[in-house]
């Protein structure tokens, strides 16, 4: 009997989506959904981010792992805290390297967390890849898309989504697949 060849694809999931936590506190971001699992959770000191006192602060990432197709094994890291870029080079460059698909998720609600990304890590990621496939994922439903009303406050409003024009023109940017 012959033994079936197993595969694995690592996925890199980097960025916040928001308030994505159940009323029992439980995470239900985009990963989770798409997988069904709840987080291994891990052993692995090199998912933790240490503060300036050397302790430890909060996992960097939490991991997933599920399998498709009976004989696929998914790995996921997701890592909602860019602080990783600022605070552990190593660990964050060894994440990306092993990834075969990179997805950034941004909340289409949060413009500032947006042009952060945009303006400070998308440009640390581009200098990291090596041909590895990224996927701009736009999370959430824009809470001001079509506003009933036209007073100011209602108008005022409207700035802090992010369109899904920028998110296309961050996808052409990179040479990413826009999901949305």
């Amino acid at each position: 009997m012959r033994k079936r060849q197993t595969w694995s694809i690592h996925i890199v999931a980097l960025g916040n989506e928001g308030d994505t936590f159940h009323q029992d506190n439980r995470p239900s971001g985009l990963i989770r959904t798409y997988l069904g699992r709840s987080p291994l959770v891990s052993g692995d000191e090199s998912s933790l981010l240490l503060n300036a006192a050397s302790t430890v602060a909060r996992p960097v990432f939490t991991e997933y792992q599920a399998s498709a197709f009976g004989n696929v094994k998914l790995v996921v890291h997701d890592c909602p805290v860019w602080d990783i870029f600022d605070s552990d080079w190593y660990t964050s460059r060894n994440l990306i390297g092993g990834a075969d698909i990179i997805v950034i998720k941004y909340n289409v609600n949060d413009k500032f967390s947006f042009h952060e990304v945009k303006d400070n890590y998308i440009p640390v990621i581009k200098r990291a890849l090596n041909s590895v496939p990224v996927i701009i994922a736009a999370v959430g439903t824009r809470q001001n898309e079509e506003l009933p009303c036209t007073c100011p406050l209602c108008t005022s409003d409207r700035g802090s989504c992010v369109s899904t024009t920028e998110g296309i023109q961050l996808a052409k940017e990179l040479g990413a697949t826009y999901l949305e």
